[in-house]
């Protein structure tokens, strides 16, 4: 169920709205109590479901468009604004008219864009309504107090031109942030992925039955060093990138147990994987393949000690590559959950 709460701004303060119908079409409906609460049933089967209200006394301003993510996260507020109180309306505008073109660009993900939006809107509402407050003083006020009054009318100047260039600094931060947040998860998520199929090939290319081959074509020695190199230059790019990516994630995601995710996953693959798995595999297998190939020593024994070596130790490197298949997922789900 999510839990909700329909509220208006009205003289500068936030009111819960009663007795307004809360509708999820085609799934389910509700209506408000006299606090403005609510709580409604959603379809767990979609990413994100549309949120329409009939009955209200003003435009719904928050979420944009309706659009809430499935599940939400928290408590959901539908904000409602009177056609009465055209300066917000005409904030809301540019703010919306702001994220459309984001949008149109496609840098920023929908769960971002939406963020953004909050934040922006969170910021004008606040703004507004101290504007509002200190209208409504000026306005008792007019009369007996003309000096009090002017200070007040140069103060609600100030606020107001001050919110257009608020929004845009903090618009652009914002924006700043979540491709910065969306380039370490290309990144990170490339590299791991690439990674893992590097390491799938250099197996699958030392398997019992494929060794025989190395023994007899000078073709199938060189396949194998291009997939020796090709592991070996995605392990360095592991090694230049995963400190920094590992910082990214603290700094651009707020959530730690994804930093701590990560890192164990780039701790497991260097350590377990890499040192502790394909290490002693190249000493073993492939070692005896190339010092038969440089004519160190005969055929019969470098294949008799690589496929003895194969059988013994390319179990436990599959078993640790199926364990970094599970951390490698788990990592990119916490990253995306947040994308």
């Amino acid at each position: 169920m999510l839990l909700g709460r329909v509220v208006e701004t009205v003289s500068g303060t936030t009111k819960g709205v009663a007795n307004v119908h809360v509708k999820i079409p085609g799934f389910s409906y509700t209506i408000t109590d006299d606090k403005g609460s609510f709580e409604i049933a959603f379809p767990p089967d979609k990413d994100y479901v549309t949120v329409i209200v009939e009955d209200s006394p003003g435009k719904m301003i928050a979420p944009p468009s309706g659009l809430v993510v499935v599940p939400p996260s928290g408590h959901l507020e539908i904000v409602l604004c009177s056609q009465q109180n055209k300066k917000l309306l005409q904030q809301v505008d540019a703010l919306d008219i702001r994220i459309k073109k984001l949008e149109k660009e496609k840098k920023l993900s929908q769960r971002q864009l939406m963020e953004m939006h909050r934040t922006l809107l969170d910021t004008i509402i606040h703004f507004e309504n101290t504007i509002a407050r200190m209208e409504q003083a000026a306005q008792e006020t007019r009369e007996s107090h003309d000096a009090e009054i002017r200070a007040k009318d140069a103060q609600i100047k100030v606020l107001r031109d001050s919110i257009t260039m608020l929004v845009s600094a903090l618009s652009e931060a914002l924006e700043k942030r979540f491709l910065k947040q969306q380039a370490y998860y290309d990144q990170v998520s490339a590299d791991l992925l690439e990674y893992a199929d590097r390491v799938k090939d250099l197996r699958d290319r030392l398997m019992p039955r494929r060794l025989p081959n190395y023994f007899k074509s000078n073709g199938a020695i060189a396949e194998l060093d291009r997939t020796t190199n090709a592991y070996n230059e995605m392990r360095e790019t592991i090694l230049r990138n995963y400190k920094g990516n590992i910082l990214g994630v603290r700094q651009y995601w707020n959530n730690p147990e994804a930093a701590e995710q990560l890192e164990d996953t780039y701790d497991y693959l260097l350590k377990t994987v890499h040192e502790s798995n394909v290490l002693p595999v190249h000493r073993k297998v492939i070692d005896p393949i190339q010092s038969y190939a440089g004519g160190q020593v005969g055929r019969t024994s470098a294949q008799k000690d690589s496929k003895n070596a194969a059988e013994e130790n390319l179990p436990a490197l599959s078993a640790a590559i199926l364990e970094l298949d599970k951390k490698i997922q788990r990592a990119i789900s916490a990253l995306s959950n947040n994308i």
